[in-house]
């Protein structure tokens, strides 16, 4: 279920303004379809990029403080997400490069283990960076798109199983299976 989240707007504010924009936020709130969201709007006037960092590929090609390397791996992107940035090794550090060097580069960097990416970029991005935390679906999103009746007609499914996007509007039988494996169980 897509759901159009209140931070894309105000994101989307901060883009091409000289700052990398962080995304940090727990797993499954949907950082990945936000920031996929992002890069499709853009596409069309932008050339655009994904890289999902947990890709040895992608982790290779970032893990260099090479200006060449750099520019290579960049490949005259206007926009790029780095997803699960905290995947990159001194990823900090490169992002500080990247926005040192690259100036016209407007990076996303988004991070499931928040604290993780946070302790790796603070030093480095210090006045380079805005942060944003995304939170699994608000009840205010949830009234945007569905309505304000049938917001109220899942009240009690939203304070059963919560508003993770991959569990909200699912069948019972579904929500259940989905709880058990973030849960772990």
């Amino acid at each position: 279920m897509f759901f159009e989240r209140d931070l894309q707007d105000i994101i989307e504010k901060q883009l091409f303004k000289g700052k990398i924009i962080l995304i940090y936020g727990a797993r499954q709130v949907g950082k990945t379809t936000l920031c996929k969201q992002i890069l499709e709007k853009y596409s069309l006037t932008k050339k655009t990029a994904y890289f999902n960092c947990e890709s040895l590929e992608v982790k290779t090609a970032f893990e260099t403080t090479s200006e060449n390397s750099l520019r290579m791996a960049l490949d005259n992107k206007d926009l790029i997400v780095l997803d699960e940035a905290q995947y990159i090794k001194n990823i900090g550090l490169i992002l500080k490069i990247i926005h040192d060097i690259f100036p016209n580069v407007c990076v996303i960097a988004s991070g499931s283990s928040s604290f993780d990416l946070a302790n790796q970029v603070g030093a480095p991005l210090t006045g380079r960076s805005i942060p944003f935390i995304l939170y699994p679906f608000s009840v205010r999103e949830i009234k945007n798109n569905l309505g304000f009746i049938q917001t109220v007609g899942k009240l009690n499914e939203i304070l059963l199983t919560g508003t993770y996007p991959n569990i909200f509007g699912t069948s019972e039988s579904v929500t259940q299976e989905n709880l058990s494996i973030m849960a772990g169980t």
